[in-house]
């Protein structure tokens, strides 16, 4: 997000972080009042754990949820994170951990069973 994205939601950049610059569109109004593409500028965005401040949405999402102790004896972690309305959580194999953007049981209960299906495998790998 950009600095002044921030701003509004209440959080501020770390001292010493560093910024990444993208690209962004730069309108300008032409003699109608439309917005016209004049070209690009550089914007410098800032990563989520770049920032500190109030809590975001995502971080106040809390987590009671069946099974919960069946993932922690399995040694995987559950974090919560930002939505991006494409999905609601993953599974994550390398990391060993779920991260879930929805408090709704079934979106666990979905990712847990990818767990148990790399459970259920090495199982039958040891047979």
């Amino acid at each position: 997000m950009t600095l002044d994205l921030w701003k509004e939601t209440g959080r501020f950049v770390k001292k010493g972080a560093k910024a990444i610059h993208i690209l962004a569109p730069r309108f300008k109004k032409d003699e109608s009042e439309e917005q016209i593409l004049s070209g690009f500028m550089a914007v410098a965005v800032f990563r989520v754990e770049d920032t500190e401040g109030q809590p975001l949405s995502y971080e106040q999402i809390e987590l009671e949820l069946l099974l919960m102790d069946r993932a922690k004896a399995w040694g995987i972690s559950i974090k919560t994170i930002p939505g991006n309305f494409r999905h609601y959580g993953y599974y994550s194999q390398s990391r060993n951990e779920i991260a879930l953007a929805s408090h709704e049981e079934c979106v666990f209960f979905h990712e847990l069973s990818h767990a148990a299906h790399k459970q259920a495998v090495y199982i039958l790998l040891a047979l």
